[in-house]
C-alpha cells in the first residue's frame, strides 16, 4: 500500500487519523435504503446517546442518536460513499443497494469513538524547583568548577594544616 507524502510527515495520531479515513468498509443497505449500525468505545462498549451523523461532502444528510446499546438506524441513503461520524471520530462507508454489494460487505457499520484525551498541566512541589534549578546549577561550568576546587582544596588544607602543626 502506497501512503500519501503528507502522512510520511504528520504525526503518529494524525497519521493513524488519517490513514483511518482512507479504510472504506462495504455495507448493504435494507431494501428502502436504510443503514444500520453501532457505536462502540475502544473497549467495545456499546456508546448510548451519542450523535451519528451521516455525510457526503461538506452536506450533513442525516443526523440521529444512538440508543441504549449504542444502535443507530438512517433511513432513505442510495449507494455511495459516505462519512459516519460521531463526535470523536468516524469513518468512511461505501454503501451498497441489495445484490450489488461484493461479498466482503457487511449488513451493519461498527463505528468506533476514541476515548476523550484529558489534558492538565503538571505542577511542581518546593521539591520540584529545588531540582529544577540544580539541573541549571550542576550545567553551568563556574559552579561546576568551584565545587571541583572546594571538593579538592579544603580535604589539602587540612592536611596541610595538620602537617605543619608536628601531627
Amino acid at each position: 500500500m502506497m501512503l500519501p507524502p503528507s502522512l510520511c510527515r504528520a504525526e503518529p495520531e494524525a497519521a493513524s487519523a488519517t490513514l483511518a479515513k482512507m479504510i472504506v468498509s462495504d455495507v448493504i443497505l435494507a431494501d428502502d435504503g436504510t443503514m444500520k449500525g453501532h457505536v462502540l468505545n475502544r473497549s467495545g462498549q456499546a456508546v448510548s446517546a451519542t450523535e451519528v451523523r451521516v455525510s457526503r461532502g461538506k452536506h450533513v444528510l442525516a443526523s440521529t442518536m444512538t440508543d441504549g446499546k449504542g444502535g443507530f438506524t438512517v433511513r432513505g441513503l442510495k449507494g455511495g460513499v459516505y462519512r459516519i461520524s460521531v463526535p470523536s471520530g468516524g469513518r468512511v462507508v461505501r454503501l451498497w443497494m441489495p445484490g450489488t454489494a461484493p461479498p466482503s460487505a457487511t449488513e451493519t457499520v461498527t463505528v468506533v469513538a476514541p476515548e476523550p484525551t484529558v489534558l492538565g498541566q503538571y505542577q511542581p512541589g518546593p521539591l520540584g524547583r529545588f531540582v529544577k534549578r540544580s539541573k541549571y546549577a550542576l550545567t553551568n561550568p563556574l559552579i561546576v568548577g568551584a565545587g571541583v576546587l572546594t571538593a579538592v582544596g579544603i580535604p589539602l588544607a587540612v592536611h596541610n594544616r595538620n602537617r605543619g602543626s608536628g601531627s
